[in-house]
């Protein structure tokens, strides 16, 4: 299994069969394939059966992150942001879109930045609602979603309620990871 990972974003989606399929039979299929907007399941089916899925929803309404993240009660925010109908999306729910997308993981955020304490005991407590709103629909999460070098580590004690429910939950932990401007030689 290669340790590569995928981010398609929407648009076409040529010649992405015959890649996963090449990396196949390379004997190097693609580990885990991130798309935004796009069922890739036919393809995974068809080309690379091993390759794992997470998928995220990313419209106006269901953009990033929830209008004032970060402020206000984190509960209320999660249930809204789970239980909205997105006008763009033929009045759909997230939850309801993603129930259109099997995927093995669903993103409910996109590069949250908990860079201080009270910010990553929000989004400890937002998850927390996630994770358990998505178990009860038979979601499993991609949690964290954050980009690379955040949140810095001594926030991360915070998360580890998130965390440990996102394991019983079968959850995984979703990083970002940038190489722009690195000097590769020195990575």
């Amino acid at each position: 299994m290669s340790k590569l990972s995928v981010h398609l974003s929407p648009g076409r989606t040529d010649g992405f069969g015959a890649f996963l399929q090449k990396c196949a039979e390379a004997g190097s299929p693609i580990g885990v394939v991130y798309t935004v907007n796009q069922n890739i399941k036919p393809d995974l089916i068809k080309y690379s059966p091993s390759t794992k899925w997470i998928y995220r929803r990313q419209t106006d309404e269901f953009n990033r992150t929830p209008n004032g993240f970060f402020e206000g009660d984190p509960i209320d925010s999660c249930r809204r942001w789970f239980l909205a109908f997105d006008r763009a999306d033929h009045n759909r729910t997230l939850l309801q879109n993603w129930a259109l997308n099997p995927a093995d993981w669903f993103d409910p955020l996109n590069e949250v930045v908990p860079d201080i304490p009270s910010k990553m005991q929000w989004l400890n407590a937002w998850t927390l609602c996630a994770l358990e709103i998505a178990a009860a629909h038979g979601f499993k999460l991609a949690i964290g979603s954050t980009p690379t070098g955040t949140p810095p580590a001594a926030m991360w004690p915070y998360f580890y309620p998130a965390l440990q429910l996102g394991q019983r939950h079968s959850a995984i932990l979703n990083l970002h990871a940038y190489w722009e401007q690195i000097d590769r030689d020195n990575a």
